[in-house]
Parts: C-alpha cells; sequence; structure tokens
C-alpha cells in the first residue's frame, strides 16, 4: 500500500481533537482566572537548548529576566524558547482541537486534509500567541528593572557560554532570580552550566561577562 493510500484511510481522529481542544482550552481558562493570563510569562516553561545537545528547563516569570529570548553555546540565535513554550503547546492544542472538530463535523474534507489544517492552525496561533508573550516580557522586563542593577554582579550559568557564542545567566536581584542572555567579554571564554561568572556590562539585554577569578580580581583593584 502506497503511502498516500494509507494518507487516504486514515481514520478519523475526532476524539483526538475533543480531547485536545478541552485540555488545552482548559488550560488557557484556568491560566486567566488564576490570574497568569495577565502575565508576560508567568508559570511558563521555557526549553532552552545549544547546538550540543544541552536541554535545560527554566521556569520564567515576569520580570524575572531582561531577556527571556533563549540563548545557546554555539550558535548565536538558536534556541527552543524562540518556539517553544508552555503557553505555545497550550494554544496549540487548543487552535488544534477547535479546527479539528469542527472540519471533522462539517464532514466534506478527507480526514488528511483535517488533520493537516488542524496542525497549521494550532502552529500559526500558538505562535502568534508565544511570540506576543515574548515582545511583552523583554519590555516589561527592560522597565521593570534599571540597568546598572545588572552589572558588578555575580551570577550563575543557566546555559553554556561556548566560544564565541550565547548562553544564559541568572542574576539575583531584589526579590528573585532574573535569567539574562550573556556573552563572554574574552573571545576564548566559555563557561559551563552551574558556573560562576561575573557581569560586568550589559547593552540591548545580553550581559557580558568573565570568570569569576577576573571578577573578583577587578573588584580587589578597585
Amino acid at each position: 500500500m502506497s503511502t498516500a493510500q494509507m494518507l487516504a484511510e486514515l481514520p478519523s481522529l475526532m476524539g483526538v481533537y475533543v480531547i485536545a481542544l478541552i485540555v488545552g482550552g482548559g488550560l488557557i481558562v484556568f491560566s486567566v482566572v488564576a490570574g497568569d493570563g495577565g502575565d508576560a510569562d508567568a508559570g511558563e516553561i521555557d526549553l532552552d537548548a545549544d547546538w550540543g545537545g544541552d536541554v535545560d528547563l527554566d521556569t520564567g516569570e515576569l520580570g524575572d529576566g531582561v531577556d527571556l529570548d533563549g540563548a545557546n553555546g554555539a550558535a548565536d540565535g538558536f534556541a527552543l524558547s524562540d518556539w517553544l513554550s508552555l503557553r505555545f503547546l497550550n494554544y496549540f492544542a487548543a487552535m488544534f482541537g477547535l479546527t479539528g472538530t469542527v472540519l471533522t463535523m462539517a464532514d466534506d474534507l478527507s480526514h488528511t486534509t483535517v488533520l493537516g489544517l488542524a496542525v497549521i492552525a494550532g502552529a500559526i496561533v500558538g505562535q502568534v500567541v508565544h511570540q506576543m508573550m515574548r515582545w511583552l516580557v523583554r519590555g516589561s522586563s527592560d522597565s521593570a528593572t534599571a540597568r546598572p542593577d545588572y552589572i558588578n554582579r555575580k551570577a550563575r550559568v543557566t546555559v553554556p557560554i561556548g566560544i564565541g557564542g550565547r548562553g544564559e545567566i541568572a542574576i539575583h536581584i531584589k526579590d528573585g532570580e532574573r535569567y539574562v542572555p550573556a556573552v563572554c567579554k574574552r573571545a576564548d571564554d566559555q563557561f559551563a552550566t552551574g558556573a560562576v561568572v561575573g557581569v560586568v556590562g550589559i547593552e540591548a539585554g545580553v550581559a557580558t561577562v568573565v570568570s569569576q577569578q577576573e571578577f573578583d580580581f577587578l573588584n580587589e583593584a578597585k
């Protein structure tokens, strides 16, 4: 049997669509009722990964980062958190389920077409919401904390910072930790997850860090 024939004989996924709609929609309603709907990234799990295969699960909260863009240790600009989050999955499931349910009930499209349209609709809506929330959290975080609050502080690495790449650090400020993308000041430096570093600058939401030893030396010399 060819692939086309197998797809043509795909059974109805009505049950899957209904469950996805109930679960995704229910989680969205719960987040709104619980008060998380107005937060830019409250209670979300951001998935940050580098090209080396390391995956860190970091909980981001509103105001807990200058820029929650996610980071990678080997290639700048690639991070799972740029595209995936718990909120994205919720909205994807809800829209996937709604589209699949409505189109299946219409009963004038093949099951393969319904599945494809449901996936596309879910991905589009999920990404639109996810990217809007990322934009909001950047604006909220940038205005919530002054730039000097991040400089001349020690931090721990939460996503590895590779040579010439970008990672992420956690800085304890005020009443909690804030997660900030970070790069090394020195081109040949690299820091593994858990390493202690010192923040010597921050620009456009990205911190510049040095080793703990260099940071301590610089501060003792002042």
